[in-house]
């Protein structure tokens, strides 16, 4: 499944210090169907070689308008995380921001990606 999802929306975050960190979401598309499982993925690995590294990540969801709108949820994973979740039909056709913020290491980088439910 990450392999397919390589070639798709993607928005990534780089923390500066001694070891270069990348967090990346990938998805197929930032316009889910409402009250269809949207599937996605977050990596944590380090830049110069690729190495899976241990994460939290914590999701929220924000309006147009940068107030927040709900909770996505939040686990702890080793280099990639996958999850599906279903978008209310309420927030069809609203300009809504999915936040995720990565921590490895005492670092937190933080992941804006826009998305439109259909």
């Amino acid at each position: 499944m990450l392999l397919a999802l390589a070639g798709a929306l993607g928005a990534e975050a780089r923390a500066a210090g001694t070891t270069p960190v990348i967090a990346r979401f990938i998805a197929r598309t930032s316009q889910p169907k409402a009250d269809t499982p949207w599937s996605y993925c977050v990596l944590a690995v380090t830049g110069s070689t690729v190495t899976p590294l241990e994460a939290s990540v914590k999701q929220r969801l924000f309006d147009e308008r940068g107030n927040p709108a709900g909770d996505v949820g939040s686990a702890s994973f080793y280099g990639a995380w996958c999850q599906a979740i279903k978008l209310p039909a309420s927030i069809r056709g609203d300009a809504i921001t999915l936040e995720t913020k990565v921590t490895v290491a005492q670092r937190v980088l933080v992941i804006r990606t826009p998305i439109r439910v259909r």
